[in-house]
């Protein structure tokens, strides 16, 4: 991230399965696939655009990045402490777009996105 970026510790237990949902989705929206996130072990980051054409490059800095523990504070949990935001954008934009990729399926029967 660049000098003007912001960095907050933030303690935002989520549940684990939501989260790897969250992960799929992200990568359905990846930057291989002409989307803005690129998601790693335990982090998503976030870039401001898609990456140009074959072979993928980043055509800017990342506006941000989502940082997570595993299993913390159990295992069917995972525990969001870190949130940058690049220059020019802030720490809740970038918790926005991982709010909305933890947003529920609409499914036939509540609750069976946790099964």
């Amino acid at each position: 991230m660049s000098t003007g970026s912001s960095v907050q510790t933030v303690k935002m237990v989520v549940n684990r399965r939501a989260l790897v949902r969250a992960c799929g989705r992200a990568a359905q929206a990846g930057v291989g696939r002409g989307g803005v996130y690129d998601v790693r072990g335990s982090a998503l980051v976030v870039w401001g655009a898609p990456w140009s054409s074959l072979p993928l490059k980043p055509t800017a800095e990342p506006i941000g990045m989502v940082s997570w523990h595993w299993g913390v504070p159990a295992p069917p949990f995972a525990t969001i402490h870190r949130v940058e935001a690049g220059e020019g954008h802030t720490v809740e934009e970038i918790l926005g777009h991982l709010r909305r990729l933890l947003e529920p399926t609409p499914v036939e029967n509540p609750g069976d996105e946790y099964r």
